[in-house]
């Protein structure tokens, strides 16, 4: 969360001729509801029961494609199977970065609503980490520290091991 997968996904998928998969913002379209919405009026269980369906279509599709998911979707161990079949890029930064970038929309976002301060935000993005950091870690073929490389090194970074993936793969 905030380590900027849309924005690094579009990109990506625009400069390798892809197709551009945003899990959460199919399933809002799917449903007419934004994702805080979903959370509150269908629950997490839902939510991610829907970000399984989206991955699975995603990874059938006969199209190329660059799929931005949630950072929960590794919850589940029937995604992190899914996952093992496409090339995984976790997209890292440090928890204090992630609470800059996020203190604006973290109200908006469903497991930080109850964030009151930017400790509290902080606490709550460490903990969120610490719960799913060996899960990324199991899931991921690479790992970018997109604080450090900024945004468009980081969008280059991955073009280049999306093509070297695919050269192996031929």
């Amino acid at each position: 969360m905030g380590a900027g997968k849309s924005r690094v996904g579009r990109q990506v998928a625009k400069l390798s001729d892809r197709v551009y998969i945003d899990s959460d913002g199919l399933i809002s379209r799917q449903l007419g509801l934004s994702v805080p919405e979903i959370f509150e009026q269908a629950g997490e269980a839902t939510f991610r029961d829907l970000e399984h369906k989206v991955l699975l279509d995603a990874l059938a599709s006969p199209h190329a494609s660059v799929i931005s998911t949630g950072g929960g979707v590794i919850l589940r161990q029937d995604n992190r199977e899914l996952l093992s079949q496409a090339m995984v890029v976790w997209l890292q930064s440090p928890v204090e970065e992630l609470a800059k970038r996020l203190q604006k929309s973290s109200k908006k976002r469903p497991l930080l609503k109850s964030a009151s301060s930017a400790s509290e935000l902080r606490d709550t993005l460490a903990n969120i980490l610490a719960e799913r950091e060996a899960l990324y870690e199991a899931v991921a073929d690479h790992k970018l520290r997109v604080d450090l490389l900024g945004l468009q090194a980081t969008v280059n970074q991955v073009v280049k091991l999306t093509q070297l993936s695919l050269s192996k793969h031929r």
